[in-house]
């Protein structure tokens, strides 16, 4: 599906994998690029990003994705959400936080959902972070070929903190045509920084008059952005340059 507004899922097959992550990412680099960008917290149980990007994003909404009794409801709730922002002529990019479990109720009648998709005229990316069991990579690619990663484009993320060099290798043999890259790490320190600052966009956090006065965590904190970039440009395209953003205050 290949349309005006570009929809970007951040899912994985279990928590613990990064999709939250990935997701402050994708929201930092869209609205460094001038993208008018809508956030949808799927994990409303532990709302990190809600609480992130309230101040920045344009158009911010909870949807609890991750209950199987109210699948009916969530699938609403997200194609409802997805027809405002195109009808609105407001909003560029939705950058979808997928909470863990998503499986079971995004992914779980994958027909309904594109034929929901079907009257809009949506651009859907997916990033799948995986864990590193056989398991999880069963429903990694199950997610890419049976889920909604089969609706558009999408990626595979293999998180560096795993520190399985295999891993990608993994992915790939499965078959399918599937892609997958090393997605990068933040020092433990650096993280804790980020944690710190919950109500921080990352960008803000890179600014010599932001709220870190580390000139080390900054550059941390820029570096990590300028390597997501590389990483998730293939399923947003168009990006700014990480470092010129960083280095402004706009």
């Amino acid at each position: 599906m290949n349309g005006n507004l570009l929809v970007f899922f951040s899912h994985g097959e279990k928590g613990g994998v990064g999709k939250t992550a990935v997701a402050s990412a994708a929201i930092d680099l869209l609205l460094a690029s001038g993208r008018r960008v809508a956030v949808i917290e799927g994990d409303t149980d532990n709302a990190d990003i809600a609480q992130r990007y309230s101040g920045a994003a344009n158009v911010l909404k909870k949807v609890r994705l991750s209950d199987p009794s109210e699948y009916q409801r969530a699938v609403n709730d997200l194609v409802t959400f997805l027809a405002e922002c195109m009808e609105s002529g407001e909003i560029d990019a939705v950058v979808v936080n997928m909470p863990a479990g998503a499986y079971t109720t995004i992914d779980r009648d994958i027909d309904v959902l594109a034929d929901a998709f079907i009257n809009l005229d949506l651009d859907i990316s997916v990033a799948i972070s995986t864990g590193n069991t056989d398991h999880s990579i069963t429903r990694t690619v199950k997610i890419a070929t049976e889920g909604i990663g089969g609706l558009g484009k999408k990626l595979i993320l293999a998180p560096e903190f795993l520190k399985d060099e295999s891993l990608v290798e993994k992915i790939e043999s499965q078959g399918h045509g599937l892609s997958a890259s090393i997605y990068p790490r933040l020092s433990s320190d650096t993280m804790q920084v980020i944690l710190d600052h919950p109500t921080s966009t990352l960008k803000c956090l890179t600014l010599p008059d932001g709220p870190i006065k580390s000139p080390i965590q900054r550059i941390r904190i820029a570096g990590y952005l300028r390597q997501a970039k590389a990483v998730l440009e293939p399923l947003m395209g168009g990006l700014v340059d990480a470092d010129a953003f960083c280095k402004s205050k706009t």
